[in-house]
């Protein structure tokens, strides 16, 4: 770049109200220009233009009103000098407010999810030993007098050789004889299975043998600090990912890993500076030192350990959508980058496909006794306990499961991309389906994660009742709220099965209140003046919107449903588009009225339609009807905080799955990583799930595709079991 140019360029962006200043010196967006600021802005399509969350007031500056604002903003918005960042080109000096809402909110994390006992079998140990001195009688060289003292102390043991990726370093050599000597020879040998000299200590440290398990998720991460000497949780610590600056879904981010300058060592940057703040925090909280943690154990979905490892996502978004890898990874920590001991050993679990990652292995990893399968037997593996002996696990082939008297189990993670597992008759099928972000709250008009503030719980009666996340003022709608709200509206009639949203006129005599009373929100532009022609909160004919017109003449059916007056008003019009208010406006925590609107019905739709559609595929093609279900098991905290009787009045669930035999399991991924760090015996396990779970490919599924269209609709009243 030319002086002329970066002079042209040098340009100093404002934001309030934090009074944070940066200077650019090359174009950019508002929204580029806020991360160089260190400002996280809510950006859940990755700054693609699609969602319209990344709202801020523009002060000062000017650009030319783009397309998508213009579609995504209304004229009283963009008369107020309401931008979208991710589309406002910076051109010249700028101040930019940015409103609470548009800031990006800390999510809850759950980190607690079902696991169970196992024996103490972790890749690494320590050993207390006493190498003798050289002398004129005894010049064995260093390394051999230590190769000797292990074998005296364990039996036979074999160090690799120099360069081997399982032997010793040369660093570890070179420090040798001034760790002997100034230890007179009292040393802890750090060992790594299967034959590893991780390190050498100056006396005994044998008390200080720690790990770390993560869960990596496409929206947040937890790490969990273990003690290997004694198999206990020491510390938690769990943040968003970092990766959501660059959209909240998978598929944005590997377009952007994929056609970014930089872009995947950008997305690697982010996610592994998550990680080692987590390690600061876990061993800060727990009083150790990072440098005596000497295994990690990583899960996540397929795309977001090939993120974390630093592998081309590029195969995973192209058919016939390929990984570079599925098995699982081992490899020294200081190619990762960790903030541990950089001569420890990161290991990821396997994956089984392209978008089933080694996060739904550790899932089955955690529920194996629940869903029956304990009694199993592992062909080709040989699993020896001893002092030494369990070291020497030989490669593991293939489950052996007994058919015989076993549960059919369903285990179901719902987020982005839900991810379905169905054991049954011995057999295990898994398949993968694109949801969308709407259970993220994402590409929902008034819609947000679970952060504080969030409406989790909806119920209607005389009124609209509702709970939000650390009982604070409204500013949104999170996944667990939304399902509430569409179970509740589908119940008082305010929802056909169709997905269509009545009008007032529908549903009792009479026009709602006037837009400036009874707590109508007031139109945008003040002074209850009408922002459309059908007026702010007065509902449209039933045909606008495309919507569907009643069979009766005018919308207006010879019927009328009873509904209350406070919800009857609640239905209204804007922007000829139909919409039921959650929260009035003086409610709100943001000022502004908390609605559901017809299209946001529609992303549920769409979201719920292919959980439940790949759920009854897999029914399908092992058999099994969805009365047969023994146990249905929800992953993930989406899945914990979900109202099992709500997913299943509006067909998340197939709906003749009895309600007591749905059971969440929290975080079961992250305590499945939990399990392959405190037992190698556990990873083995893991790799023979994920050889032996068959993986149906929806998208070439014809079954699927229309079995898609009929889930999409909601089940009628009283369509499940009784």
């Amino acid at each position: 770049m030319s002086k002329s140019h970066v002079e042209q360029f040098n340009i100093e962006v404002t934001f309030e109200p934090d009074g944070q200043r940066v200077r650019i010196a090359e174009p950019m967006t508002l929204y580029q220009a806020a991360r160089l600021a260190g400002i996280d802005l809510e950006t859940p399509c990755g700054g693609l233009g699609i969602c319209g969350k990344c709202k801020v007031e523009l002060v000062k500056g000017h650009s030319e009103i783009t397309a998508d604002e213009r579609r995504l903003l209304t004229e009283h918005e963009l008369s107020q000098g309401i931008r979208l960042a991710c589309r406002h080109q910076v051109t010249e000096e700028t101040i930019a407010y940015i409103p609470d809402d548009t800031r990006s909110l800390v999510q809850q994390i759950l980190a607690s999810g079902t696991s169970r006992q196992v024996g103490l079998h972790p890749a690494v140990r320590k050993v207390h030993l006493r190498v003798p001195p050289p002398s004129l009688t005894d010049q064995r060289s260093d390394l051999t007098r230590l190769h000797d003292a292990l074998i005296e102390k364990l039996g036979n043991w074999e160090i690799g050789k120099l360069g081997d990726e399982g032997g010793w370093g040369l660093e570890l050599l070179r420090e040798l004889p001034s760790i002997l000597r100034a230890a007179d020879g009292a040393v802890t040998a750090v060992l790594s299975h299967p034959s590893t000299l991780i390190a050498l200590e100056s006396g005994d440290t044998t008390a200080q043998c720690y790990g770390m398990a993560f869960d990596i998720g496409t929206t947040t991460v937890v790490g969990y600090l273990m003690d290997l000497n004694t198999g206990h949780e020491l510390a938690v610590a769990a943040a968003m990912n970092a990766q959501t600056a660059y959209g909240d879904d998978l598929v944005s981010r590997i377009k952007h890993a994929v056609e970014a300058e930089r872009g995947r060592q950008q997305l690697r940057a982010a996610i592994l500076k998550v990680v080692n703040d987590l390690i600061d925090e876990a061993t800060h909280n727990a009083g150790i030192h990072p440098q005596h943690i000497y295994e990690a154990v990583v899960v996540g979905n397929t795309c977001m350990t090939h993120l974390f490892l630093g592998l081309d996502p590029a195969p995973l978004g192209f058919a016939p959508y390929v990984p570079v890898v599925q098995q699982a990874v081992r490899v020294p920590a200081r190619q990762v980058g960790m903030k541990m001991n950089p001569r420890g050993f990161v290991y990821v679990l396997p994956n089984i496909a392209s978008f089933i990652g080694a996060d739904t292995v550790g899932v089955l990893v955690a529920l194996w006794e629940k869903m029956g399968l304990a009694s199993c037997t592992l062909t080709g593996c040989r699993l020896h306990v001893g002092t030494l002996a369990r070291w020497h696990v030989e490669p593991l082939k293939r489950l052996n499961v007994e058919p015989a008297n076993l549960p059919t189990s369903l285990v179901v993670d719902i987020g982005t991309n839900g991810e379905i597992v169905l054991c049954h008759k011995g057999k295990i099928f898994a398949c993968s389906a694109a949801a969308g972000p709407a259970f993220e709250g994402a590409r929902i008009s008034c819609g947000m994660r679970g952060a504080p503030g969030a409406i989790s719980s909806v119920h209607l009666n005389e009124t609209v009742q509702y709970t939000t996340i650390d009982e604070r003022p409204p500013r949104g709608i999170c996944g667990s709220g939304l399902i509430d709200a569409v179970a509740q509206m589908l119940e008082v009639g305010i929802l056909e099965p169709s997905g269509r949203m009545v009008t007032a006129y529908e549903v009792g005599a009479g026009v709602p209140a006037s837009p400036t009373g009874a707590g109508v929100p007031v139109s945008p532009t003040g002074a209850g003046v009408p922002a459309s022609p059908t007026g702010a909160g007065v509902p449209a004919s039933p045909t606008e919107a495309g919507v569907p017109a009643s069979p009766t003449e005018a919308g207006v059916p010879a019927s009328p449903m009873s509904l209350n007056g406070d919800l009857r008003q609640r239905l209204i019009t804007i922007d000829n588009e139909r919409q039921f208010v959650l929260v009035f406006a003086e409610e709100s925590a943001t000022g502004k009225p908390i609605t559901l609107s017809q299209r946001d019905v529609r992303q549920l739709q769409l979201a719920k339609g292919s959980i439940c559609a790949a759920i009854r595929t897999l029914l399908q093609i092992a058999g099994v009807a969805p009365q047969e279900i023994d146990a249905v098991y929800l992953a993930g905290a989406f899945g914990t905080y979900l109202s099992k009787e709500n997913a299943l009045r509006i067909g998340l669930l197939p709906p003749e799955i009895q309600p007591d035999r749905i059971h969440p399991v929290g975080n079961a991924a992250g305590a499945g990583a939990k399990l392959a760090l405190l037992s190698l015996e556990e990873r083995q396990l893991a790799d023979a799930i994920a050889q032996s779970v068959e993986h149906i490919e929806l998208c070439t599924n014809l079954d699927y595709a229309e079995t898609f269209m009929e889930a999409m609709a909601f089940p009628a009243r009283g369509s499940g079991q009784s």
